[in-house]
């Protein structure tokens, strides 16, 4: 929803979905046909309020994530943040200096030169002998349900979940 409340609603049939959705419509005056969660970012505005500092870097970030799908409610759609510090030496950082960030051109895994050269070869040499399935470069995504609660382990439901993982990776 627009105020970031979240429903999950299993409905019986696309009839019955349809609907209900038309009846939401007509009673709240909502528009439903902007369905392209890139279009809707677009239309919200909040790149120009994060611009202006209406809105701090989490909020922005996580009306990203919100666009995206992304939600603390299922695990495979965590929210994500990106990986922008490139120092972890220096006792105090130095914003002003470029050296200071992570190259935002590559993706995290492919930030080592060796990596990206891996992740190459991995990428050319793949072929599935059915031909349905198309080169790629990671086989998962970052933000599956396992690495989440790696990440949460100290934190209930996450310790729970993970050694309901855990008891069934054994079994």
């Amino acid at each position: 929803m627009f105020d970031q409340t979240n429903y999950l609603i299993n409905f019986e049939s696309k009839q019955i979905r349809d609907s209900i959705l038309k009846t939401l419509t007509e009673v709240s005056g909502l528009n439903t046909t902007i369905k392209n969660a890139e279009k809707r970012f677009a239309q919200s505005g909040l790149t120009q309020k994060w611009v202006n500092h209406e809105i701090s870097n989490f909020e922005y970030l996580m009306q990203m994530n919100t666009f995206a799908g992304r939600t603390y409610n299922d695990l495979s759609q965590y929210p994500v943040f990106p990986w922008i510090i490139a120092d972890y030496t220096s006792n105090r950082l130095d914003l002003t200096k470029p050296e200071t960030f992570r190259d935002l051109a590559w993706p995290v895994g492919a930030l080592n030169p060796d990596n990206r050269s891996y992740l190459k070869e991995k990428f050319d040499g793949f072929e599935d002998p059915t031909g349905s399935i198309q080169k790629f470069h990671y086989g998962t995504h970052y933000s599956n349900a396992p690495t989440v609660m790696h990440y949460l382990i100290r934190l209930e439901p996450f310790t729970g979940l993970h050694i309901q993982l855990q008891e069934m990776v054994q079994n």
